[in-house]
């Protein structure tokens, strides 16, 4: 009897199959080490940056140079990933993580943590984020094989995300019992296993094919604009990104108006943001990755947001947080495995790029906007309305660029690697 083809869902593909791989396994490490260090860097900068000024302009100004440099940079990391040195370039985020603990420890033991210092480290991470972003994310089909993509997808934003559970907590907690310093020795120690992945991880990359110096056959924008479905997913990204990925000014202002402790605050809002990430993940597993679930995880990760600008007591607002992770992650996932999916390997690494861009890249826009009204409007009112813009214009772009029945998931023709022990 002829055995049945695979589907996704089933044992092969879930999370206990691609962890068998053991170059998959050092990724996911990586992929951990990176998130802690970053967002023990990041606890730094938002509550040095609000505690200088005690404005959520001043930390919407800052979120906006840790996500700007995506839209200079987005593309470096992309055409590194597409390219003949992507194994090399995995060490590039590493050491522009140690750059950036050592120059704010030397700055805090000399002129002191003021804002201008906050504000070029921030940059400089937000350099590293951009760079090693679509790296990452594109590394992943080449060192797996294209059944576990999902599975692999999911398994690695789950390791970001239990960094961005446990990194806000410590680094919340170093900052207020230690001082940043305490907080940035330990992303140090973090960024440590970062570059012990990356130097498993490089060698056993499926190397990219072709001839030295080939190009490819039209520009990248071209072919992206030109397919349906990563046309639709990428206009979805961007309006989701500009309105709903704002976290920091808007959970740090939120956490403040709830409780006396705004830093502590918003360390345990970031924790259920990242617990309801990781549940986030494990649905995604079981469930298609197709454009039209996509648009609903972004109108529900905007809908989760309304609720927690109503929340009238911290408590409420910390279970509106963990279904805004919860969404958040799976709106990420959905969005990311659809691309990897669907396109071809020759421009994989700047269409995950491009999405990196707009999810994440928009931040510049939306957080000194949404700061601003914030600082004018409130935080309660401010947040609601933004959670409602991004829930309709979520649905407003499903109801318009719907792709075509039997595109959301297409084979591109473009194995990945086979699995490696």
């Amino acid at each position: 009897m002829a055995r049945a083809p695979h589907r996704r869902g089933s044992a092969g593909a879930r999370p206990a199959g691609v962890l068998r791989n053991g170059t998959f396994r050092w990724f996911a490490a990586g992929s951990l080490g990176t998130s802690l260090a970053t967002w023990l860097v990041r606890i730094v900068q938002d509550v040095e940056a609000y505690d200088a000024t005690g404005g959520a302009t001043s930390v919407g100004m800052v979120s906006a140079l840790q996500f700007g440099p995506p839209l200079l940079l987005t593309f470096l990391g992309g055409r590194l990933a597409d390219g003949r040195l992507a194994r090399r370039a995995l060490l590039i985020s590493p050491i522009l993580l140690v750059t950036v603990c050592l120059g704010l420890i030397v700055a805090d033991a000399t002129v002191g943590l003021g804002i201008e210092v906050i504000a070029v480290s921030a940059l400089l991470l937000g350099g590293t984020t951009a760079i090693d972003l679509p790296l990452r994310q594109t590394v992943i089909a080449d060192v797996v094989d294209r059944r576990h993509i999902p599975a692999a997808v999911s398994v690695g934003s789950a390791s970001m995300q239990i960094g961005r559970l446990i990194g806000p907590a410590l680094g919340g907690l170093l900052v207020s019992v230690s001082g940043p310093p305490a907080a940035l020795w330990c992303g140090l120690c973090c960024v440590s296993l970062t570059l012990m992945s990356a130097l498993v991880v490089g060698p056993r990359m499926r190397p990219v094919t072709g001839k030295p110096g080939e190009k490819p056959r039209y520009g990248a924008l071209r072919y992206a604009w030109g397919d349906h479905t990563i046309r639709f997913m990428l206009v979805l990204a961007g309006v989701v990104g500009i309105f709903a990925y704002n976290f920091a000014v808007i959970f740090l202002t939120l956490g403040a108006d709830l409780s006396a402790d705004g830093a502590r605050a918003y360390g345990f809002l970031n924790m259920a943001i990242a617990v309801g990430s990781i549940l986030g993940a494990v649905l995604t597993v079981r469930l298609p990755q197709v454009p039209v679930g996509v648009a609903l995880w972004g109108s529900g990760l905007g809908l989760a947001l309304s609720a927690a600008a109503l929340a009238p007591t911290l408590a409420i607002c910390l279970v509106c947080a963990f279904v805004t992770g919860a969404c958040s992650i799976g709106f990420a996932v959905g969005t990311t495995t659809v691309l990897q999916r669907h396109a071809t390997r020759e421009f994989r690494g700047r269409v995950i790029a491009m999405q990196s861009l707009l999810m994440v890249g928009t931040t510049p826009i939306g957080s000194p906007l949404i700061g601003a009204l914030i600082d004018r409007g409130g935080a309660q009112m401010t947040v609601f309305l933004v959670g409602l813009a991004c829930a309709g214009l979520a649905l407003l772009t499903l109801a318009i660029m719907r792709p075509r029945a039997g595109r959301g998931d297409g084979d591109n023709g473009d194995r990945a690697a086979e699995t490696r022990p």
